[in-house]
């Protein structure tokens, strides 16, 4: 039922006499106000629920989502502008025990007290939050129960910092995919954490992370020795030392050196004889 704009949020409640409806797609719906979702908590059955882009919703419109014990897979992409969205997070978090998949991305007023509460989603596996420059990590602190948690991606998150990278990786050693694309504050400690924390990772994305270095890069390439996929492009600082490294990792199969421009024919030479 996705745009569909002329749909009633009441007239929902005739999905209540479908027992067996897993998923739900009810992208950019115009719904508004606290009890936007008041009709879909009670279609316990949902395993899957699209909301992406409703852009009219408010935290509080979130609660009645706490009675769907099965859903698995939530995405909220797009509802950005969305006030009180941490006090709906905090809501819900509580009682989604079921959920694997949590999509985020752009959803720019969340804070870190929505992220500490996503701390409670004991089966978590996956978690996008690209984009939401609001956060500087200090919620991960609370991650602490998440073991199950595999996939996260903070890509554009711009706010995220050193020792908020230092909480997510430390609390979370099953993290097998981590992507940092263009959060630009943070520099070779967060490397550093994420290579004595994360001896098992095996994709990581560093796009534009100016303070990454050398000493961070080749780091990573003695620690991480499982790492399959690494993105450093637009990482200025590092040259021929980090590449000769790299070159030697046993299980690396992808490397994007794109806009290194320190690197040289050294590079070019190690990377032949891998």
């Amino acid at each position: 039922i996705s745009r569909c704009y002329q749909l009633p949020a009441s007239d929902l409640k005739h999905l209540w006499n479908l027992k067996s409806l897993s998923k739900l797609k009810a992208s950019h719906c115009s719904w508004s106000g606290c009890s936007a979702l008041r009709y879909i908590g009670p279609v316990e059955c949902l395993e899957h629920l699209v909301l992406q882009g409703c852009l009219n919703l408010v935290g509080t419109s979130f609660e009645p989502l706490k009675r769907l014990k099965n859903l698995n897979h939530l995405f909220l992409d797009g509802c950005s502008n969305t006030p009180l969205f941490d006090r709906g997070l905090i809501s819900i978090s509580s009682s989604l025990k079921s959920l694997t998949h949590l999509s985020m991305q752009n959803c720019v007023t969340i804070g870190e007290s929505g992220i500490a509460s996503l701390g409670q989603l004991e089966n978590l596996e996956y978690i996008n939050l690209s984009d939401c420059y609001g956060i500087s990590g200090d919620g991960f602190r609370y991650w602490t129960r998440m073991n199950h948690l595999r996939v996260v991606v903070l890509q554009g998150c711009s706010g995220i910092h050193d020792q908020g990278v230092g909480y997510l990786v430390t609390n979370n050693p099953s993290i097998r995919e981590l992507n940092l694309k263009q959060c630009r504050r943070i520099t070779d400690k967060s490397i550093f954490s994420i290579a004595n924390h994360l001896p098992c990772i095996k994709s990581l994305s560093l796009q534009a992370s100016m303070g990454v270095t050398d000493a961070g890069i080749m780091c990573i390439a003695e620690r991480a020795r499982q790492m399959q996929h690494l993105t450093i492009q637009f990482c200025w600082q590092f040259g021929d030392e980090s590449v000769i490294y790299l070159a030697k990792m046993p299980w690396l199969k992808h490397l994007d050196l794109l806009y290194s421009w320190k690197i040289t024919d050294i590079s070019i030479d190690a990377l032949a004889a891998s």
